[in-house]
């Protein structure tokens, strides 16, 4: 209806000209034909079978050069049958502000308005939009579905909507009550998804949101929201979604643009695998992903297999987990993983934020980073998973302490190879010769370490000190160590002080506690503490932080 309203004031504006130029011919366009269902003896009563209606309309229109079917907004459309539109056929409704519930009667939904499908076809997509130009606009789709109580299996259904379109758009659409949203497919022979759209569309389906395969060419998608709102409340519907739920089934998908998806309560947010076309295999393939959010999810990107290629950039990430300990929110065990984040969000600890690489290789690259919830978990847990031959960098990071209970930042074979690079580095250096002298407990000597900032903002999460010494006065269990401000030791390892001589020391990476950091006053001084006789030489000893 919006393209009829659109098409007429095209025609009013070139009357104006008309009347504004006089003798100037005035050449109409051509107005899309809009066949209002009805037309074609639609009852809309949500018994009756009105596919007939749609398809009939559908031949009229594919006939006389193409056109919309439109379906009046008169509340459930019964389509016993799934239907598919032919080439240059389009479907418009008009979708009514509110939804009146999956239980809600025919009188209930003409009531509330809009234009909605009630599909009851066991075996067939509801809608098939495969050919040229089908626009599928401003329609609801709702299936009966089981009502969740103290258990809840659904209902399963196919797709609600299967693409297997070119220059088509899929937009203004709610689907309730479907075990299976949108299948975006393709001939595995040759690809497709020229010039294909997908936007503004609420998916509440149980089991897959949205799939695809076979997606050879740029496809845009903008404001896909897989969530579940109607029983969301329910424990049962709950533990269904977040054991079974995929919001985006990945498999061969070249080139796609993704902006503001979300997905709520599913077991995985995208979930990748592997296909194969015209001789290339892959999952996703040089994926823009922007603004992302996985809230309250088991996982929320997840890779097949330890092949699985994925690669792409993100920019915007949040998750929120709802897995436990035990969960992994980025799930890649993959040699194939290339992807890159930048603006990380993690504002709840309590799952391990990544497993990156199959063993030989695999690439994980954050740039900025808030994942401060990680630290406030109560219980010990991995912030990153780096296995053999993987790596994970990480830079512009906000606080990002280790949780109490023994937990980690970097564990797996390849945990050498996770780091933070803006913070792997000498921090401080000595340039000029220096000694520790004085009584048998030793003295002190005082570091200016501009690097240190207040916390809340950057902050200090390990510290590290290493270097070349020489032993002037050996003495048993002579020690270097390091400590902020005026606080105790957090470094202190053995030097062998049985002789003099020449010793390298290198306390490894110290936790700097939320303590150390909140109690620091004087924030640019760090002290080495150390036995009497040690002395180092001018650029040996260096103060590092990450």
């Amino acid at each position: 209806m919006r393209k009829l309203i659109s098409a007429l004031a095209g025609i009013f504006a070139l009357f104006c000209a008309g009347q504004a130029y006089a003798g100037a011919t005035i050449i109409a366009p051509q107005l899309p034909r809009v066949i209002d269902i009805r037309t074609f003896g639609a009852k809309c009563d949500g018994v009756t079978n009105d596919v007939g209606a749609i398809n009939a309309a559908s031949v009229y229109l594919r006939g006389s050069g193409g056109g919309i079917v439109y379906l009046p907004p008169t509340g459930r459309l019964c389509a016993a049958t799934g239907f598919s539109l032919p080439s240059g056929v389009s479907l418009e409704g008009m979708l009514g502000s509110s939804f009146p519930g999956p239980t809600a009667t025919p009188a209930q939904y003409a009531a509330a308005g809009g234009s909605w499908l009630l599909p009851l076809d066991p075996t067939n997509p509801a809608i098939t939009m495969g050919n040229h130009g089908n626009d599928v606009s401003q329609i609801g789709i709702a299936y009966p579905q089981n009502i969740p109580t103290t258990s809840f299996t659904p209902i399963f259904y196919p797709y609600a909507v299967k693409m297997a379109c070119d220059t088509c758009t899929l937009s203004d659409v709610t689907i309730v009550g479907a075990s299976h949203g949108i299948q975006l497919v393709y001939p595995q022979a040759s690809g497709g998804g020229t010039n294909v759209n997908i936007r503004n569309v609420l998916d509440e389906a149980l089991v897959t949101c949205f799939s695809e395969n076979y997606v050879n060419d740029v496809v845009h998608i903008d404001n896909l929201h897989c969530r579940n709102l109607y029983y969301a409340s329910n424990a049962a519907m709950q533990a269904w979604l977040l054991a079974n739920l995929v919001g985006m089934d990945d498999h061969y998908f070249d080139n796609p643009t993704i902006t503001n998806y979300d997905c709520l309560y599913c077991a995985v947010g995208m979930r990748f695998t592997d296909d194969t076309v015209m001789g290339n295999t892959h999952s996703l393939y040089n994926g823009q992903l922007a603004n992302i959010q996985c809230d309250l999810v088991v996982e929320c990107m997840a890779s097949a297999a330890s092949t699985t290629t994925v690669t792409g950039a993100i920019a915007g990430l949040q998750m929120q987990s709802a897995g436990g300990a035990t969960a992994t929110l980025l799930n890649l065990p993959s040699d194939n993983v290339r992807l890159t984040i930048s603006n990380l969000a993690v504002p709840f600890g309590g799952s391990t934020l990544a497993n990156v690489g199959g063993g030989h290789s695999g690439s994980l690259g954050i740039t900025g980073a808030n994942i401060a919830g990680y630290s406030q978990t109560a219980r010990g847990q991995t912030g990153f998973v780096v296995n053999k031959g993987a790596v994970v960098s990480m830079s512009g990071a906000q606080t990002f302490g280790k949780p109490s209970g023994a937990g980690i930042r970097f564990a797996g074979a390849g945990a050498a190879n996770g780091v933070w690079t803006d913070r792997f580095r000498a921090i401080s250096v000595f340039t000029v010769p220096g000694q520790l002298t004085g009584a048998t407990n030793g003295s002190n000597q005082t570091l200016t370490v501009p690097y240190l900032q207040r916390p809340g903002q950057e902050g200090v999460f390990q510290m590290r000190i290493t270097g070349s010494f020489t032993i002037t006065t050996p003495v048993a269990n002579s020690t270097l160590g390091l400590s902020l401000a005026l606080l105790p030791e957090i470094a202190a390892t053995g030097i062998s002080g049985a002789t003099s001589g020449s010793v390298s020391f290198d306390s490894g990476w110290i936790d700097v506690t939320p303590a150390h950091l909140t109690a620091l006053t004087n924030l640019g001084a760090v002290i080495i503490n150390g036995s009497p006789g040690i002395r180092w030489s001018s650029n040996a000893l260096q103060i590092m932080t990450r």
